[in-house]
């Protein structure tokens, strides 16, 4: 899939702009890094190319198809790895990429389909002799490359990952750049967000940022050390913060022939003069550059599993991270009793008695008897939700339905509520 970016801008708040009216033209198959110093704008500008925190100005194009307007259709076509684990800890390697599929493949595909994807996708990895593994027991670079796995196993065509080499060692953040290499030269357009320069020369294209949301280079990585006049990419980040203002660096690319040959030139052969064309009179210019490049969503629509077919697959995840963490599970099933008997200990015989009883401790016991079962259910799962909000906002932006997931987060809950 090719992704182009027309003159993006990113406000917020009282008119601050976090993006300053960024152009873009990445093509079919190619490994782009954005790199730049903190705070330029590198996630953001990210989300606002995969369309999960669309630009509140500008264009982005899928294949000629305006992304935020058809958005629905491309779902499955976007991979996304965020800086946060979208993996649960507490499944092995294989179960984690089963469960997975069993939620995104379309609902017609075979229980044998499913598998031979998964070890496909392990074998991919170089995990498939760490596949009964705990993910919580890999290393960094393991969890990552099964992050990468649970994105792949739908094969988008667009991949987006951000910071997906932060806290790795050299060899581990060089092995994951070469499966990144790979994965492009496979037919996947790759987008990485990275402070590690290492392993650019990797990449097709790279993105420098400057503070701001400011444009400084776009273009091939042996170009960029010629363009910015350094032997070294980390020496790129001084160049940016020392020698001239974001703005400065902005307009000298704009003035570059870099900026012709690579996005002007790419911008221009695929959809004429769109990139002169202001993004305020765009809605236009995209239908004209939809049609211009022809068809190309899918005629038929993969089946989408059922809320039922979710809630049963969520359900069983629950369930079973659950019952690996032993440890918890054992004193959740046993609080109840130690508290019931140490009420049998502590509580006087003669409390009811209508003669020597207490009535206002009598009150007070009972209260305590109705809130403390109440406690201790809600200890099980007040923090279910919260504690896989990465895992829940991205497999809500793929299909996951709200209903599925709260009721089985509440039917698993019922069960142990019953049970104290």
């Amino acid at each position: 899939l090719r992704l182009d970016a027309l003159h993006l801008n990113q406000f917020v708040g009282k008119g601050i702009n976090l993006l300053q009216d960024i152009s873009l033209a990445i093509l079919p198959r190619e490994f782009v890094a954005l790199v730049g110093v903190s705070g330029a704008g590198k996630s953001t500008l990210m989300n606002a190319l995969a369309g999960f925190w669309p630009a509140s100005d500008g264009t982005v194009l899928v294949n000629g198809t305006d992304l935020y307007r058809r958005f629905d259709a491309f779902r499955t076509d976007l991979g996304y790895v965020p800086q946060d684990d979208i993996i649960h800890r507490e499944l092995s390697a294989e179960k984690a990429l089963n469960y997975v599929a069993r939620l995104r493949m379309p609902a017609d595909t075979t229980t044998a389909e499913r598998k031979a994807a998964v070890t496909e996708e392990l074998e991919t990895l170089g995990l498939i002799e760490r596949r009964d593994v705990r993910v919580g027991d890999l290393s960094g670079g393991q969890r990552k490359r099964v992050s990468i796995g649970v994105e792949r196993l739908t094969r988008p065509g667009l991949f987006f990952l951000d910071e997906a080499t932060s806290g790795l060692d050299p060899g581990t953040e060089n092995r994951l750049m070469r499966l990144l290499r790979q994965l492009a030269d496979d037919g996947q357009t790759i987008l990485l967000v990275t402070h590690a320069t290492k392993n650019v020369m990797l990449c097709d294209q790279v993105v420098f940022l400057a503070k701001g949301g400011h444009l400084a280079f776009f273009g091939p990585p042996a170009a960029a050390l010629e363009y910015f006049g350094v032997s070294a990419f980390d020496e790129i980040y001084e160049q940016l913060e020392d020698t001239r203002s974001p703005e400065e660096w902005a307009e000298r690319y704009r003035q570059s022939t870099h900026y012709s040959a690579y996005v002007v030139k790419r911008l221009r052969d695929a959809y004429g003069d769109l990139l002169d064309t202001r993004s305020e009179a765009g809605s236009v210019k995209a239908d004209e550059a939809s049609r211009k490049a022809g068809p190309t969503l899918p005629k038929t629509k993969a089946k989408k599993p059922s809320a039922i077919r979710q809630f049963g697959v969520l359900a069983a995840r629950y369930m079973e991270i659950i019952g690996t963490d032993h440890i918890n599970l054992l004193l959740m099933l046993l609080i109840a009793p130690i508290l019931a008997g140490m009420d049998l200990i502590a509580w006087p015989r003669q409390v009811y008695d209508a003669v020597a009883g207490d009535a206002s401790r009598a009150m007070v016991m009972l209260f305590l008897a109705v809130i403390i079962p109440f406690l201790i259910g809600a200890l099980s799962s007040v923090r279910e939700i919260v504690k896989e909000k990465a895992i829940y906002r991205r497999e809500r932006t793929v299909n996951l339905r709200i209903v599925p997931y709260l009721s089985s987060k509440v039917a698993v809950g019922f069960l142990f509520a019953l049970y104290t």
